[in-house]
């Protein structure tokens, strides 16, 4: 699950909680579908909107990677601490 999945994880736990269950529903592909493409619409606003803030609290521009791990985030914040 990657980090940006946060806008439908309610939706997203109860998929699986069912799943778990051997409770599978003919319009859960749909829905899974719908998810995912809503989450990087959605997210990739957001991320935009709040690097652009942040540029200007820090003043300057500022760099953007891309990480698909928490523990990764993780160790980036932790590097990077004053």
């Amino acid at each position: 699950m990657y980090i940006t999945a946060m806008t439908h994880r309610d939706k997203l736990f109860d998929l699986t909680l069912r799943w778990l269950n051997d409770d599978f529903r003919p319009e859960d592909g749909k829905t899974i579908t719908r998810i995912f493409v809503y989450e990087s619409a959605i997210s990739a606003v957001l991320v935009d909107r709040v690097i652009g803030r942040l540029d200007h609290v820090f003043q300057g521009p500022l760099e953007r990677e891309r990480i698909r791990q928490k523990h990764a985030l993780r160790w980036r914040l932790i590097d990077h601490l004053p």
